[in-house]
């Protein structure tokens, strides 16, 4: 079988489709349906029920992270830990800028010593909800040597299969959770949410191993893009009706592949490519123009295409803006 391997601005473009996905996905899925005009579909939105495909984007990112960590191994925990630590500083430096805006501006934000210390360690993101899995995505990075180590010198079934029984078992816990069952402690909380993650990023890591597989459905390449663009829609369909997110991770593999085997046009390789390299800056500055006290600059254009759009320029020009101060902090980003 014929096999893909990803490039680095491959891994960027992916990147800029996993932050354009979550950007739609905090335009529409949280915010009130009647906050903009839009087609109803069985009671809810185009766009409420397009978020369902939209919210594969954290499992996207923990994907594309186990492939590229694959692909550097063997690394040290200093790498990983160095790599945090920016990842933290950036965090940080937004968070301390939006929030003092929002505090001191717009009167939006209540501070007190336990929600600082909480959104600041990054347990409890309640300034800024979209970066729930940031802790725990650091858990997952910081401990890679160790799961890609276990990943290389044990049997790939063995691994798969302890990653399995991870993920089912913290899916059940969180669950419970949810729903009221059982009360889990914070710290517990993000370690059960990082194993939660965990699926995704070691489905990364098998695809960077193997490779992703090469579809050849039809011989000409228009007539097989336009294949691949069909299941794409047909997984979008599917991800709609049937609301599991315990099937993120294979969901996520199957578009992952799908969009691997797409031929796209040079200018939209290079814009998503661009989008991708600043995609970390945009997680963390979009959200502010959704959930909170900046929203009122993009719903007042009340179409979800304009919304969608001016969310990503606002995210874009302010990284850009932004990366010029960071580098002058040294706070730049390590591949």
């Amino acid at each position: 079988m014929r096999i893909i391997q990803l490039s680095y601005e491959n891994s960027m473009m992916f990147r800029g489709i996993a932050i354009l996905m979550m950007i739609f996905l905090h335009c529409f899925n949280y915010h009130s349906q009647n906050d903009y005009i839009d087609l109803i579909i069985n009671g809810n939105t185009l766009s409420w029920w397009l978020t369902k495909t939209a919210g594969l984007c954290v499992a996207f990112y923990c994907f594309l992270s186990g492939y590229g960590l694959y692909k550097k191994y063997p690394y040290g925990y200093e790498y990983c830990l160095e790599k945090a630590w920016i990842l933290i500083k950036r965090y940080w430096f937004f968070l301390v800028l939006f929030v003092g805006i929002g505090a001191f501006v717009f009167n939006a934000y209540e501070l007190n010593v336990s929600t600082l210390f909480s959104n600041f360690l990054g347990y409890n993101t309640t300034y800024n909800p979209t970066l729930w899995f940031l802790l725990p995505y650091l858990l997952v990075m910081v401990a890679s040597p160790l799961l890609l180590k276990i990943f290389t010198t044990h049997k790939t079934w063995k691994s798969v299969a302890l990653v399995v029984v991870a993920y089912g078992g913290a899916f059940y816990c969180l669950k419970m959770k949810s729903i009221g069952v059982i009360a889990i402690p914070d710290v517990l909380y993000v370690v059960l949410e990082s194993f939660h993650l965990l699926f995704s990023f070691m489905c990364g890591a098998l695809l960077a191993k193997y490779g992703i597989p090469k579809l050849k459905i039809m011989r000409n390449m228009v007539i097989n893009n336009f294949a691949l663009i069909v299941l794409i829609a047909a997984l979008v369909l599917v991800r709609s009706l049937i609301d599991s997110s315990i099937l993120s991770p294979v969901l996520c593999f199957i578009l992952i592949v799908l969009l691997a085997n797409l031929h796209f046009a040079d200018g939209l390789m290079k814009l998503f490519e661009e989008l991708g390299r600043h995609s970390l800056d945009m997680w963390f500055i979009h959200a502010y123009f959704t959930y909170k006290y900046l929203d009122f600059t993009v719903y007042w254009l009340r179409y979800p295409l304009f919304i969608f759009l001016a969310v990503v320029i606002y995210s874009y020009v302010l990284s850009k803006l932004f990366d010029i101060v960071l580098k002058r902090l040294d706070i730049v980003r390590i591949k």
